[in-house]
């Protein structure tokens, strides 16, 4: 159905899980500062098949303001309606949570996913995208910022329970070509579906549009401001540095034991105040991500009574300490790992999905772990149970789940209606306990935990950083992703590094990234060998005094 309204011409596709269908026919009726456009033919192939149906399309004009809201009805399951949009000028699109591009004639696309994450990695772009193997890049909130000819265009759908929403961007000439697609729940998939409003607005002032959109936000998901959150310990306000220590990587090697990581927390105690310091331990369960959703401590680093003195030294010094684990990860290494695959995570085509990792570098990436729905109560009762007896028998304070900000829509499903019951869930179980996730800030892991972890590079520049300060620094508090750069060129639990891999250059611009974004500094100690008296150590430290 193609669509010419305002100044704009608009093409909406249906799709089902069958085909891809276009509009037969329009009816158009004139509306009173709008137009309606229905279809109740559809065809695919380019004309080759027929199929009654229903498209219609409301679109309505006030001033510098376009809206549009799409409907459908199919005798297949719908998967949700597509939208292409042109001409809209060339200039930098600025695309939470803090990119900032333009589309280069000749160069391909880009496409970005909402809210992130999505699963299972792409292989083979076949939409002229900028080709990739891993997940598409984050668009963190359903909206983005088009600055051009000194102009600036909003573009925002206001939806709440969210849907997944893919966004494209093309360069056409001397014009940019948009493309949207909201796709219907996997789980709840049926012959009707309504996608959400959109509206395409010209404002006077970017940064208002993104304090507006910020606030209609804080209202749909619940949010409040970061000193007023219910969900936040009181010592996390206090916390001014984070520190990573990595044990165990993924091919057995030993980055810190237990007595290295005590010895640590004795040579930072010096440099900075305990009560202070969050510390994270990635690997500290065995080789990463190999045992889960077993938690216990690893016999190689020093076992039970290993991590029992060094949790007893970080109580002494006044530490709190941050385990990593998983928000739905179960090993394949696992004995108990078959009986829990009944809640596997299917992507829409019933794909069960699992996280493979190259970690010996072979280009085949190995099994790892398997995803879990935390939809399933039986997965919650499990994760519940394993970070309960972590909590009661070392005292730990603070649970870090991995890939809280990932997210898949799911065939069987509801990911983010598992998502909240299991952080609601613990909580309750726990409530001394601070519970947080993995970024970066997207609608949904901002509205489930108050500290998120995935400050890594620099990109976008300073104005798509104070976008994503307004959007999600009055809500949140951010720290280094333990994948981020250490400050000395030694490997972490994850995988031997690619020569070339670190630099001072890039440690300094993750560095300068991190302060422009307002994160908590973050030293990412992912070996024992890195010294604490080197001048890049000195300079975290001391970002680190200078926060309020």
């Amino acid at each position: 159905m193609k669509v010419s309204f305002n100044g704009c011409s608009l093409a909406f596709s249906v799709l089902t899980t069958e085909n891809r269908y276009e509009a037969a026919g329009i009816e158009a009726t004139p509306t009173a500062g709008g137009l309606i456009a229905r279809a109740t033919s559809l065809t695919a192939g380019e004309g080759a098949a027929a199929a009654p149906g229903l498209l219609e399309v409301r679109l309505a004009a006030s001033g510098r303001r376009l809206s549009w809201q799409a409907r459908a009805a199919h005798s297949e399951p719908i998967k949700g309606i597509m939208v292409s949009i042109e001409p809209l000028p060339v200039g930098t699109v600025m695309i939470p949570p803090a990119t900032a591009l333009t589309v280069e004639e000749g160069r391909p696309g880009r496409c970005f996913v909402y809210p992130g994450g999505y699963y299972p990695l792409r292989h083979v772009s076949a939409t002229g995208v900028e080709p990739g193997s891993g997940p598409l890049p984050t668009w963190a909130a359903q909206f983005l910022l088009l600055r051009a000819e000194g102009r600036t265009l909003s573009l925002q759908a206001r939806e709440y329970p969210p849907r997944v929403k893919k966004l494209w961007l093309y360069r056409r000439g001397d014009y940019l070509a948009l493309r949207l697609y909201t796709e219907a729940d996997a789980c709840r998939r049926s012959g009707e579906y309504s996608a959400p409003t959109w509206t395409l607005e010209e404002v006077d002032d970017w940064r208002r549009a993104v304090d507006d959109y910020a606030t209609w936000m804080a209202g749909a998901f619940g949010l409040r401001p970061f000193a007023e959150r219910a969900d936040v310990q009181p010592w996390l306000r206090e916390v001014g540095l984070v520190v990573v220590l990595h044990g165990r990587s993924h091919y057995g090697a030993v980055c810190h034991s237990y007595a290295d990581m005590a010895r640590r927390l004795e040579e930072l105690a010096a440099l900075y105040p305990p009560q202070r310091t969050l510390v994270k331990l990635v690997g500290f369960e065995g080789p990463i991500d190999r045992r889960w959703p077993d938690n216990d401590p690893d016999p190689v680093l020093g076992g039970d009574e290993g991590f029992q003195r060094f949790m007893a030294a970080a109580r002494r010094y006044g530490y709190h300490v941050m385990p990593h684990l998983n928000v739905w990860g179960a090993s394949f290494r696992n004995p108990a790992t078959p009986d829990l695959l009944a809640f596997q995570v299917q992507d829409g085509e019933g794909r069960p999905l699992s996280w493979s990792f190259d970690y010996d570098h072979d280009e085949v990436a190995e099994e790892i772990f398997a995803y879990i729905s935390p939809d399933a109560p039986e997965w919650r009762t499990v994760l519940r149970e394993r970070i309960q007896r972590l909590v009661g028998r070392f005292g730990v304070d603070t649970i870090f789940l991995d890939q809280t900000g990932t997210f898949v829509n799911d065939r069987r499903y509801d990911h983010f209606r598992g998502l909240k019951a299991l952080y609601s869930e613990l909580r309750a179980a726990l409530p001394r306990v601070q519970f947080t996730g993995e970024g970066p800030g997207t609608e949904i892991s901002v509205s489930l935990c108050p500290l998120l972890s995935g400050v890594t590079g620099a990109s976008g520049g300073h104005e798509a950083l104070e976008m994503y300060r307004r959007l999600f620094g009055p809500f949140v508090r951010e720290h280094g992703h333990s994948a981020s750069l250490p400050p000395e060129p030694y490997s972490g639990v994850w995988t031997a590094r690619p020569e070339g891999w670190w630099t001072q250059e890039r440690f300094a611009a993750q560095e300068e990234h991190a302060a422009c974004m307002g994160a908590i500094p973050t030293l990412n100690l992912t070996d024992r060998r890195i010294p604490l008296e080197g001048d890049r150590v000195r300079g975290v430290l001391a970002r680190a005094r200078g926060q309020p």
